[in-house]
This record gives structure tokens, sequence and C-alpha cells, in this order.
């Protein structure tokens, strides 16, 4: 069960790492594109708990910093954080599967790591304008993945049942 588990998260992480560079800059709207990690993260973190949150968050995190080339860790101690705190969230306070409160917490976190992101960037490469980075990426970015998390958790929600199973076949 464990092995198979591992094997469904290392499936969807590879997934992710092909579309996330490639199809989803497509569709892109003004330079604006989803962050399909997080919303992984999320939504593991809400129907798996507290610590498939954080490891995934930490995984999909580290992923993304390599892909990106910059900022090495940063991305994957934000994503565990945000994993870990969506995950106790949910099971404490919200205890919520719907994908309206997927794409509420997506949003939530989506403008907190971008805020800390930008604030860790800043201090590494100089002043920029925050006004214009929030109004111009973190802002809309929060939105469009607030927005494909609430079309995508239906089918992510089944695939997470994969889990569940004993055996496939």
């Amino acid at each position: 069960m464990k092995k198979f588990k591992i094997l469904f998260y290392i499936i969807w992480l590879l997934i992710i790492a092909l579309f996330q560079p490639t199809l989803v800059q497509w569709i892109g709207i003004f330079g604006v594109s989803p962050d399909l990690f997080l919303i992984f993260v999320i939504c593991a973190a809400m129907l798996r708990g507290m610590w498939d949150g954080a490891i995934c968050g930490f995984v999909f995190g580290l992923t993304l910093d390599m892909i990106i080339g910059r900022m090495i860790g940063m991305n994957a101690i934000l994503y565990m954080y945000a994993g870990l705190m969506t995950g106790v969230l949910n099971e404490r306070y919200i205890s919520s599967d719907s994908a309206t409160t997927d794409a509420v917490f997506v949003f939530a976190n989506s403008l907190l790591c971008g805020i800390l992101y930008f604030a860790a960037y800043k201090m590494v490469w100089g002043d920029l304008g925050f006004i214009t980075a929030f109004l111009k990426t973190i802002l809309p970015k929060a939105v469009y993945s607030a927005v494909v998390a609430f079309v995508l958790f239906i089918p992510m929600r089944k695939s997470f049942g994969l889990i569940k199973v004993k055996r496939l076949f």
C-alpha cells in the first residue's frame, strides 16, 4: 500500500513537472499562469492530511525550484508550510472536501507564498516595486490558480481515491 502511494505521488509529480513549464504556459493570461504544483499540494493536504500535504509540499516545491532555477529551496519551504497549515486547518477547523474550499485555500496560499517569495527575492536581488508585482503577478496568479483549482479538484479527488484501494488488479 505504501509503495502504491509513493508511486501515485511520483506519477503526479512527473505529470505536473511536464505540464507546468510547457502546456500551462500556453494558457497564461498576460504572462500569468496557474501554479499546478501548489494546487496539487493543497489538494493533497485537504484530502490526505497535514503530513501528506507537508511532504508533498516540500518535494513538489523543490521540484519547482529546480525547474525555475532561482532561489533553490524557497518554494520547497513555502509549499511545505502551505501543505502543513492547510492540512491542520482542514482537519481541525473546517473538515470540508469541497471544490470551493479548495479554491479558497489555493487562493490564500498562493497570495501568501507569492508575497513571501517576493520578499525573499527582494532581499537577495534588490529593490523591486511591491505594488506593481502584487497587482501584475501575485494577485492575478492567485485568482487564476484558484479558478483552475476549482475545475481540477474533482478529477484530483477521484484520483486520490485510488490510494484508498488496496489492490488495483
